[in-house]
């Protein structure tokens, strides 16, 4: 069935107009109800620069490797048209004294705006359900040209019998001129190129791709209460959430309403990491840089740090202070200053929440926002975070999406990361208690691809300068990630000293920021929500390595070694001082494949 994607405040007007929107849409939905890679935008949001304004089409019809159909809506009668002669371009209503645009002249403009941006194929339709062929047939030839007959779909054509074949003949008839002269491949380099100029918050920051369609739903779809986005390391959690604030950060932006909306993340190295992903879309799309006022991007602690700062301006705060219990203690007598409520509260990386903390998230939205959570228990590495979401106040219950496409780890990597936590039959069993758990039923964008390499070697630093030393052929540096289970100052000092002005430790600055043109060196604490075309992990062996063998700390060490081996996209290096522990289960792992 066709998806139809309709914006969250989208407020209908009683009248003749939205009736005959409301058909159209009607009549699409069931001419394409067995199309399942249709989808209709209803009254779109849509911005583009080269038109200096909003664009507003009523209907955006589009079909993957198709193309995309511009449909307007006018409940214009015979009797109204009758009334009505062209006066300098214009349709003027004689009576009323009303003018209004040429369609054709607007509708052409706007597609001629969008093949010249490299957006196609595209085509237009009208529809007309107030005026049948007869009638048409008796305007004037002024008239007319405003309305092309091979372009429209008139009242007869909405009758039960023949609807559907009629508005599907129209619909792909004018797209049909494109593929006498576009090959298909090349059609669908230019429909991604189309969505990305129509729906510039579908952009995946960093890279050539767009959201998939279950992530675009998501989107639309997230229009009040809450939802638990679930997926693996690499399924577009991050990115669906990034949307979701530039798609409505967009909309406030040219309605001119004041929206608040709060992204949240771990760690201040994510904090920095969204904020160029969010600059990166407004500048490959030419987006208004006002919308970023909108959007603001804090770690709960830091956002917690605001809040007592407003209500308790001489509190002194211990460096080793939790911010975040220190405010739900004195909000036992308060309640947060208005300016911290927020419209839309999205939350990354839920699953390393502490359960107390969710009595913030409760405090810091309004009673209608709108809240989302990315989360993914496999990736749930931090002690004390063994909750259950019935326990957080957002019942899961009919509340949780699944992303099961796997995007980021080529199918080999991904292979030994998934039977790596297999291993631990009581974590799997736990696993699959979860609503909508998606580890068996992960698709691997590529099932074939990617590079897994376990090095064994007494002196495993030179071991990894020769790794390094080979990949440096191959890739840039900033595209080679290594991981360490601690902060391992000496094994920095013994790579800055072999790979001079090369690498860099982004924990030893305040910022903890990646460096884009040199190889990062972090932990694998640190590596949460970090991805890179290469991944060498040092140390694997010592991953169980702890005075705490209780078998939940155990499983948590588990994930978090599952952590560490999805941070790669096309290969990973996985090298140890001895065959020992974790480090000897993936070798058995892959002999055993």
């Amino acid at each position: 069935m066709a998806k139809i994607f309709i914006p969250q405040d989208f407020t209908p007007e009683r009248g003749r107009y939205f009736e005959a929107e409301s058909l159209a849409l009607n009549k699409l939905k069931k001419a394409f109800e067995k199309d399942r890679d249709v989808v209709i935008y209803f009254h779109p949001v849509i911005y583009i620069p080269k038109f200096g304004r909003e664009i507003a089409p009523d209907i955006i019809w589009f079909k993957n490797n198709v193309g995309a159909v511009i449909i307007e809506v006018k409940a214009w009668s015979y009797n109204f048209l009758k009334d009505c002669k062209v006066v300098k371009g214009r349709l003027k209503h004689l009576k009323s004294g009303k003018s209004y645009t040429n369609p054709v002249y607007e509708v052409r403009k706007f597609l001629e705006g969008l093949m010249d941006l490299g957006g196609k194929p595209v085509g237009w339709v009208f529809f007309l359900p107030n005026l049948s062929y007869k009638d048409y047939d008796k305007l004037g030839e002024d008239i007319k040209r405003f309305i092309p007959k091979e372009r429209t779909i008139f009242q007869e054509d909405y009758s039960e019998i023949t609807s559907k074949e009629i508005i599907r003949e129209k619909i792909f008839g004018t797209l049909a001129s494109f593929y006498t002269k576009i090959p298909q491949n090349v059609i669908e380099e230019s429909l991604k190129k189309l969505k990305k100029i129509l729906f510039p918050y579908l952009e995946i920051p960093q890279s050539d791709n767009i959201l998939d369609e279950v992530q675009e739903q998501i989107l639309y779809n997230l229009r009040e209460g809450h939802k638990i986005i679930r997926g693996g390391p690499g399924s577009g959690k991050t990115v669906t959430l990034l949307g979701k604030a530039i798609h409505e950060a967009l909309k406030a932006y040219l309605s001119g309403k004041e929206v608040s909306i709060l992204f949240l993340t771990y760690t201040n190295a994510l904090v920095s990491k969204i904020k160029k992903d969010l600059e990166d879309i407004v500048r490959k799309r030419e987006l208004p840089k006002e919308i970023l006022k909108f959007i603001e991007v804090r770690t709960l602690h830091s956002y917690a740090g605001s809040i007592l700062r407003k209500i308790e301006p001489r509190i002194k705060i211990r460096r080793d202070e939790d911010l975040v219990e220190k405010l739900l203690e004195i909000l036992k007598e308060k309640d947060i200053p208005a300016e911290f409520k927020v419209d839309f509260l999205l939350v990354d990386e839920s699953q390393d929440l502490k359960l107390s903390w969710f009595k913030l998230l409760h405090k810091i939205k309004k009673e209608n926002s709108v809240v989302a959570f990315g989360v993914d228990e496999t990736q749930r590495i931090y002690e004390d975070t063994n909750w259950k979401w019935k326990d957080t106040g957002f019942e899961a219950r009919g509340n949780v999406i699944v992303l099961k496409k796997i995007y980021r780890s080529a199918g080999k990597i991904l292979d030994l990361a998934v039977e790596f936590l297999k291993r631990d039959p009581q974590l799997v069993k736990q696993l699959r208690e979860l609503e909508n758990y998606w580890l068996d039923e992960v698709e691997k964008f590529d099932s074939l691809e990617g590079k897994v390499e376990i090095k064994v070697a007494e002196k495993y630093y030179n071991e990894t300068v020769k790794v390094l030393e080979s990949l440096l052929y191959r890739y840039k540096p900033g595209e080679i990630l290594i991981l360490t289970p601690g902060n391992w100052s000496n094994f920095y000092k013994f790579l800055s000293e072999r790979f001079e002005g090369l690498v860099h430790f982004p924990n030893l600055t305040k910022e903890k920021e990646l460096h884009p043109s040199k190889v990062n060196i972090t932990t694998y604490y640190s590596s949460k929500g970090l991805e890179a075309k290469v991944a060498i992990v040092v140390g694997f062996e010592r991953l169980f390595e702890t005075e705490n063998k209780k078998a939940e700390n155990l499983r948590r060490l588990r994930r978090l070694g599952f952590v560490a081996l999805t941070r790669a996209q096309k290969e990973l290096y996985v090298i140890g001082g001895k065959n020992h522990g974790a480090l000897r289960e993936l070798i058995e792992i892959i002999n055993r494949a």
